[in-house]
């Protein structure tokens, strides 16, 4: 099947949308690097350890998903399973990496977990917004 993306959608856009994604990825992954106490000098807003993955794979997610619906013709479905498995498998191993990480624990299934409901979380948000029923125009064109 030859690969054509979708014309609506500029290069340049796709292009940035897919370096965001790999920001994302190495930004997960240089965290992940961390010390717990060099995480906590990080911010000053401390969220629920839940929440604050739930939140970082929701954003990411919610890139790759736009990213696949802009770079492919896949239907929605595919583009939604293939984005929360993606993310749910460099989730899992996020949290192997982990374990190599002085100070920290690693293989959390409870974070994995919150990673993945984040990653369905992020996916919906992109099919709620390319699912919306179209709508008839507001003025309706008057007939000759």
């Amino acid at each position: 099947m030859n690969f054509i993306p979708p014309r609506s959608v500029p290069r340049w856009l796709r292009t940035l949308a897919w370096i965001g994604v790999l920001t994302w990825a190495g930004a997960i992954t240089v965290l992940s690097s961390m010390r717990p106490d060099q995480l906590n000098n990080l911010s000053s807003v401390k969220l629920w350890d839940k929440a604050e993955h739930f939140l970082a794979f929701a954003i990411g997610t919610a890139n790759l998903a736009l990213v696949l619906r802009w770079s492919s013709r896949w239907p929605l479905a595919r583009v939604a399973l293939v984005s929360i498995v993606a993310i749910s498998f460099f989730a899992a191993a996020d949290e192997i990496h982990q374990l190599f990480t002085p100070g920290r624990s690693g293989a959390d299934v409870f974070d994995w977990i919150a990673d993945t409901l984040g990653a369905a979380a992020g996916t919906s948000l992109i099919l709620l917004f390319y699912a919306r029923p179209s709508r008839p125009p507001l003025l309706a064109p008057a007939g000759d």
